[in-house]
């Protein structure tokens, strides 16, 4: 495990320039896509910048070759969301939000309901029956876009927080191959088996949340602190420190 989300944190950092304490997070939740029907709560992963050209694109790509049977769009409707989820169950990767999510309350709507497992379906009648049908809106979802004040808040307290800057002069990160994705195919056969593996240690394990003010925020965090401590001492401790730091970065819209 450890070796694993080692090696993911490096295809990340390789690509991207990330805020300091964001690849192992990142990493870890890639591990979620792979085990996220042993959860209660599963969070979005939101990847925002303050202007364009930070990397939001290619950050999606790199997670289209490591997350599980992942599938990237940049615009999306409503009905298909959830009946891709129904069919399929992949990891929805989300880009140009920023463009689809503004005065689509139905839209936000659907993406808020697959945060916790018991919550996360609609409802909707057929057209040819009139009979009302049941569809899944639990399954991982990633989606960027430009500007935090485009997130509706809504959807950022569901998710984990990804801001992302453009490169300084001297820092480098490598191009992405058109075959990334295929290359890719070893490792994400590692998560599956990992997954595997572990799945008693993730249903059984109780992590130590670090206190925070935000019960929404350590519903959060809860399942990728779970697959850190699965994983091991030194991860789940990188892990609380991550989180911690993050939360503390991040703005909050607090009522008195």
């Amino acid at each position: 495990g450890e070796q694993l989300v080692n090696q993911i944190k490096g295809d990340l950092e390789k690509y991207v320039v990330l805020p300091e304490h964001s690849a192992l997070p990142i990493a870890l939740w890639v591990l979620l896509t792979y085990c996220f029907h042993y959860f209660r709560i599963l969070p979005c992963l939101s990847i925002v910048s303050p202007e364009k050209r930070c990397g939001k694109t290619t950050l999606l790509e790199v997670l289209q070759g490591l997350t599980n049977k992942a599938l990237m769009a940049s615009n999306i409707s409503p009905a298909a969301i959830y009946r891709t989820i129904e069919l399929h169950y992949p990891t929805l990767l989300i880009d140009e939000a920023d463009t689809s999510l503004p005065n689509n309350e139905e839209l936000r709507g659907i993406l808020n309901s697959g945060h916790t497992r018991q919550a996360a379906y609609v409802v909707r009648v057929n057209k040819d029956t009139l009979d009302p049908e049941k569809f899944s809106t639990f399954t991982p979802k990633a989606q960027a876009l430009i500007g935090m004040h485009r997130l509706p808040d809504t959807l950022q307290d569901r998710s984990v927080i990804v801001q992302l800057r453009r490169k300084l002069p001297g820092e480098e990160t490598a191009r992405l191959s058109l075959d990334f994705e295929d290359a890719c195919q070893t490792i994400r056969e590692q998560c599956a088996r990992w997954a595997l593996d572990n799945e008693d240690d993730l249903l059984s394990t109780k992590p130590d949340v670090p206190p925070v003010d935000n019960d929404r925020a350590a519903d959060n965090w809860l399942p990728l602190l779970t697959i850190a401590r699965a994983i091991g001492p030194s991860c789940y401790e990188a892990a609380r420190d991550a989180m911690v730091a993050i939360l503390q970065a991040s703005p909050t819209d607090e009522s008195i």
